[in-house]
């Protein structure tokens, strides 16, 4: 199935790792949690815009059901930011 690739997420893999570094920074809570958000935010504006290019492809490719499976992350995504 073409969307199973789709939810191995890189950018969580990378906001993890930078998450960590900055939880090590000897920040003020409010600076920490804006910068945590601030990742956050960064993420799931990658998955937004990995979505809609995978989900282009699977129309392009007649994989309609997995178009619409995207179609929906990509809608549910948009509405969390």
């Amino acid at each position: 199935m073409l969307a199973q690739t789709a939810r191995s997420s890189w950018p969580w893999r990378v906001w993890l790792k930078e998450g960590s570094e900055v939880i090590e920074e000897d920040f003020k809570d409010a600076v920490l949690d804006a910068e945590l958000i601030g990742a956050a935010q960064c993420v799931e504006h990658n998955e937004i815009a990995a979505y809609g290019t995978v989900r282009e492809f699977a129309k392009f490719l007649g994989e309609t059901e997995d178009a619409s499976f995207l179609e929906k992350n990509l809608l549910r995504n948009a509405r969390s930011i």
